[in-house]
């Protein structure tokens, strides 16, 4: 499968974050960095596939009761949540697929 670059829009569209995005049927979270970057988690739960949501500590799994921080790295399991770099250019968001 080719990766592919896909425009999230305008960085002033995300100003509350995290942002909920939908890129081909699955569902991501978009969040600022440590850094002030921007990345992606897939909202899908690495231990059972259980849709996350966020939370006021960051992203909870209702499935097995997993947490992970306000960056994706998970607190009381094996696996972080994926997630995919996202480059800010011109004002827009990017990310590659």
């Amino acid at each position: 499968m080719s990766e592919k670059i896909v425009d999230l829009g305008p960085v002033e569209q995300f100003a509350k974050l995290p942002a909920e995005v939908e890129l081909d049927r699955d569902p991501y979270y978009l969040i600022k960095t440590e850094d002030g970057g921007y990345k992606l988690l897939l909202r899908y739960c690495p231990h059972a596939g259980v849709l996350v949501e966020a939370d006021r500590k960051g992203f909870f799994c209702y499935g097995h009761g997993w947490t992970f921080d306000e960056w994706g790295k998970c607190q009381n399991g094996w696996a972080d949540l994926e997630s995919h770099a996202v480059e800010e250019r011109d004002g827009r968001l990017y990310v590659k697929l």
